[in-house]
């Protein structure tokens, strides 16, 4: 499955039956299917261990919050304004507002974005306008904090969300 992240279908199908030394081995089409069906058990299996992680901080599958749980959010940590404000005066900036700044080490950054592309297909048609251009959309959420970077993708934004609410109690809490 190495060949499926960087190389079209064909070109993986060439490669896998010449490394196998087959003039009709796999098929495009069934090198294709294999792909597909690995990727969503991989996506399947992220999602029941998301599942998992919200269940077991208090929360239903939905990612909602159990009514029985006295959830409490922790206090945000913030640079102290005399520590900006040295560092203000030490840089020379002199037009800036030093309030609210969050320490790096203790912050997440999250960015969502939904995705629409056009579906690639193995033949064209002949004539442009004689089948209309299928869509794929998916959601993909960026989350980097001072440990690395980290990319999440789903179907919807509703279960990325759900994977990232998993994720972050998977990673993020002890």
């Amino acid at each position: 499955m190495d060949f499926s992240r960087n190389t079209s279908n064909r070109e993986a199908t060439y490669r896998l039956n010449r490394i196998r030394h087959e003039t009709t081995g796999i098929k495009t089409t069934t090198y294709r299917n294999m792909v597909e069906e690995e990727g969503k058990a991989i996506q399947r299996r992220i999602e029941t261990k998301s599942e998992e992680a919200l269940m077991s901080n208090g929360f239903t599958r939905n990612g909602e919050l159990s009514e029985n749980v006295g959830f409490k959010p922790e206090e945000s940590r913030h640079i102290e304004i005399e520590t900006i404000v040295t560092a203000m005066s030490e840089l020379t900036i002199k037009q800036c507002n030093p309030t609210d700044y969050e320490l790096p080490e203790h912050s997440i950054n999250i960015s969502a974005d939904d995705v629409c592309v056009k579906r690639q297909t193995e033949i064209r048609p002949r004539i442009e306008n004689d089948e209309q251009a299928k869509r794929v959309n998916n959601t993909v959420i960026h989350v980097e904090n001072s440990d690395g970077k980290y990319i999440l993708n789903a179907a919807n934004l509703f279960c990325t969300l759900k994977i990232l609410l998993g994720f972050l109690f998977n990673v993020f809490v002890v």
